[in-house]
């Protein structure tokens, strides 16, 4: 009886074990599944503004926030807060300290003023107690 090495198979003919694959597949679809939040889509949403109280009570949303803008005229960096033009901080902040913070601060920077000056606009407005603040550049 003659001894035959084995042969050995072709790539082409190795049979593969799909039922794992599909394991895996099913597993992930389903852990895809439930760890899927469901928000209310947007067209659901109310998009109505409702009028929850009666009268004319001042409430903080009737008022206008505070605006302070930094410019840079002439090299020389300022903040404006209303017809005001400000160079020093401290008198800045004098004059931020006394104004409402119930309606918010937006600070409005317009191009070429250095970094620091509108950070400073931001801190002294937080400083002063505003809870709102927001960073607006001009246009």
């Amino acid at each position: 009886m003659p001894f035959r090495a084995p042969r050995r198979r072709s790539l082409d003919q190795v049979p593969l074990n799909l039922a794992s694959m599909i394991d895996v597949t099913f597993l992930l679809l389903i852990y895809f599944m439930v760890s899927t939040v469901l928000a209310p889509d947007e067209r659901t949403l109310d998009t109505a503004i409702r009028q929850e109280r009666e009268g004319a009570s001042a409430d903080a949303r009737d008022f206008v926030p505070q605006r302070i803008t930094v410019t840079a005229e002439g090299g020389e960096p300022a903040w404006e807060l209303g017809r005001r033009r400000i160079t020093d901080r401290a008198e800045l902040e004098r004059l931020v300290g006394r104004l409402p913070t119930e309606a918010g601060m937006v600070v409005e920077v317009h191009g070429g003023v250095p970094v620091e000056v509108a950070v400073a606009a931001l801190q002294v407005a937080r400083d002063a107690g505003f809870e709102e603040v927001s960073y607006v550049p001009a246009e």
